[in-house]
């Protein structure tokens, strides 16, 4: 992704961010252009299986929130005949049965994703929101931002609950809430489909709650807050060639994350104009769990050129790459572990070894990975 920030204000990016933090795609890089070169090569070509494995990556920030892919990929007979779904009643009922309230909605919008498509509404009056709807008129994403006072009794309860917990004695106050619910996520993703986020922010801290309990906790960190040998630990992975020579940066809006009774120190060094190279450091043992380089990435646009040798490596030979990086980047010899490649995501590699952490990694059309962490924790930071 193009920067790690802390969890930012805007639920719909954080909660697309959070699901394809594996992929570590730059967000701002999903255009209409680049969509509709992949689909075209998907459908025009005899590699439809690869092509799949790249729509499928580059697919998930669009699908899962970040925007809406409008009629720049949605044919004009396909627009009219998803306008003519009588939908409008299912997504009011929606809303209301998540938020207490009935809203009026703007006129719908047709969006499509591979072989995804469906209508997204807007909720007026709201300071975002966005209902999507498959083309069977089934929910797919529901995300809302709701002011406090609008908000159902039953989850004011339950924020209050885990801002006392947070911030015992004090009266924490809070302006606006998102709430979000996903449909339709496979069984290992971070976030579970059907389940309802609430999320807020307070000063410097993010908190979001699943399905009522607290959940995730993301507390902004000025550099000097930074635990000294977390900060020396994450900062070695510079040391050697892993990263193709990439230089340390300046540490820029680090962040300590709590989630699943893991604690985490997120930093990122401003290793170029780019992106910079992001490390996850367990508080307490230093240990690096998670080094992400974006610079090292293939661009998206370059995929489609660069996919067939992007796949055509040998676990064998990725497993080779991966040793001498993982030494330098995880601190974990790789010597013995088995070499995996994912059969539907282009890229993703798992090497395991019996009675040893499985660690993830993704690579670029050099053979090289520019992200590699435990998936143990990879799964959620």
């Amino acid at each position: 992704m193009e920067k790690w920030p802390n969890e930012p204000d805007t639920w719909n990016l954080s909660h697309a961010r959070r699901t394809i933090q594996n992929l570590e795609m730059p967000v701002n890089s999903f255009s209409d252009k680049i969509m509709s070169r992949l689909d075209e090569q998907r459908r025009g070509n005899n590699k439809s299986k690869l092509m799949k494995k790249v729509f499928f990556v580059t697919s998930a920030a669009a699908i899962m929130g970040v925007g809406i892919i409008g009629s720049a990929l949605v044919s004009p007979a396909m627009a009219e005949a998803l306008k003519g779904i009588p939908l409008v009643n299912s997504v009011v009922k929606l809303a209301e049965d998540l938020t207490g309230k009935t809203y009026t909605f703007n006129q719908a919008e047709p969006w499509s994703m591979g072989e995804d498509s469906g209508m997204v509404y807007k909720a007026e009056g709201t300071e975002y929101s966005q209902i999507m709807l498959n083309s069977n008129g089934e929910a797919k994403d529901i995300l809302m931002n709701v002011k406090w006072s609008d908000l159902k009794d039953s989850y004011k309860k339950e924020m209050e609950a885990a801002l006392q917990q947070l911030f015992p004695g004090q009266n924490t106050q809070v302006d606006t809430v998102g709430i979000s619910v996903q449909y339709g996520l496979p069984a290992d993703y971070p976030i579970k489909s059907g389940a309802v986020y609430l999320n807020t922010r307070v000063h410097n801290t993010f908190i979001e709650l699943e399905n009522g309990k607290l959940h995730r906790v993301v507390r902004s960190l000025a550099n000097e807050e930074v635990d000294q040998a977390a900060l020396k630990a994450a900062e070695s992975i510079f040391a050697g060639d892993g990263l193709e020579g990439l230089r340390k940066g300046p540490l820029d809006n680090p962040s300590l994350v709590s989630q699943d009774g893991k604690e985490v120190y997120q930093l990122h060094f401003a290793a170029s104009d780019k992106f910079p190279v992001g490390v996850v450091v367990e508080q307490g043992t230093n240990r690096i769990v998670k080094v992400v380089a974006g610079d090292l990435q293939d661009k998206v646009d370059e995929i489609p050129k660069v996919a067939d040798k992007i796949n055509g490596y040998s676990e064998a030979e990725l497993l080779k790459n991966a040793m001498v990086q993982a030494k330098q980047l995880l601190k974990i010899d790789l010597e013995g572990y088995k070499a995996t490649k994912d059969p539907k995501m282009m890229s993703v590699v798992y090497f395991t070894k019996n009675g040893a952490p499985t660690v993830v990694g993704l690579h670029n059309a050099k053979g090289q990975f520019y992200h590699l962490g435990f998936e143990e924790y990879d799964r959620i930071f």
